[in-house]
């Protein structure tokens, strides 16, 4: 008979790092080193990746006339997005928004 974490201590044996939360204590998921699968009053995951954090972003035109881009960009992407193409961009800090990796 498969163990009903069977997925999750195969990951875990490669490196995965699994993360725990007890339905007792206070239901935050924290990373195992040594899970303890036998625990009935805990749920198992794969740690999630972090969110990638992007915001809008407004640039100078070549005619001098200010736009706000209608995509959400991260740091590394509008330096090459922009790069080139605008003489001035400026992070809009109030539109930060997390997405899932």
């Amino acid at each position: 008979m498969k163990h009903k974490h069977e997925e999750l201590i195969k990951a875990w044996a490669t490196g995965t790092v699994i993360q725990e939360k007890s339905k007792i204590i206070n239901g935050t998921w924290w990373d195992r080193d040594y899970p303890r699968w036998s625990d009935n009053n805990s749920e198992f995951r794969i740690k999630p990746d972090p969110p990638i954090i992007r915001w809008l972003w407004a640039y100078k035109t070549t005619t001098g006339f200010w736009v706000i881009h209608k995509t959400f960009f991260t740091d590394e992407e509008v330096v090459e997005r922009f790069y080139g193409d605008c003489y001035e961009y400026i992070k809009l800090e109030y539109t930060r928004s997390e997405f899932p990796s």
